[in-house]
């Protein structure tokens, strides 16, 4: 029985030691990713990220599509943290719309369009983690959300919601990007303000234009 629980709490020790390598190598290789694509990148590159050996790092994941595949998942689950309390949370409608695009511009600021162009042709099944979470959380988090403005007389009613919340996610993405916003000289939080006001001016109501107006 000793020998026995010797050998479990060495298992657990074990997972535990190795539990921050796995997190560190996932770390630096959503560093690496995110600006710079998926394709062009080495092993060796994200060696050197990681600060380890190649080595230690095929120790944790087998392949670069692997990590790439830690990598997306790890990036929806953090994704999803916190857009459920900014859809949650007991706030109006305007306040959660700026608060949700805001978010938006934080997480899409540091992706490159070459990284998601590189798993879309290089990596297809890790792909079909953006392209399952987009299907989710198009409809779960901004559906929900625009039936609150609806709901609440912001948003006029009987109109294409899922059109509209496509328009209103690529331009954010498109748009509200440093170089863009250098180019115009304008603040990213002020950009995210005039396309709310601009994109949906003709889909709210007077109380929703009068909610949004930038500041």
């Amino acid at each position: 029985m000793e020998t026995q629980n010797t050998i479990i709490v060495s298992i657990v020790k074990s997972a535990d030691s190795s539990a921050p390598v796995r997190v560190r190598i996932v770390e630096a290789a959503t560093r690496v990713f995110l600006p710079a694509g998926f394709h062009r990148v080495s092993m060796d590159d994200l060696a050197r990220e990681a600060g380890m050996s190649k080595k230690t790092l095929y120790v944790h994941f087998s392949s670069k599509e692997e990590l790439l595949q830690a990598v997306l998942e790890q990036r929806v689950a953090d994704v999803e943290a916190h857009l459920r309390p900014i859809i949650a949370a007991p706030d109006p409608f305007p306040k959660k719309l700026r608060n949700l695009a805001h978010f938006l511009h934080e997480k899409m600021c540091g992706i490159s369009p070459r990284f998601l162009d590189d798993i879309r042709r290089h990596a297809p099944e890790c792909f079909r983690i953006v392209e399952e979470f987009r299907s989710r959380a198009i409809p779960l988090y901004f559906g929900r959300l625009f039936d609150e403005g609806v709901k609440g007389g912001y948003l006029e009613a009987g109109l294409p919601r899922e059109l509209l919340i496509r328009m209103l996610l690529h331009s954010i993405q498109g748009i509200v990007r440093p170089e863009v916003m250098n180019e115009l000289h304008m603040h990213p939080a002020a950009g995210l303000d005039h396309i709310l006001s601009i994109v949906l001016r003709g889909i709210l109501t007077p109380a929703g234009r009068k909610a949004v107006r930038p500041k």
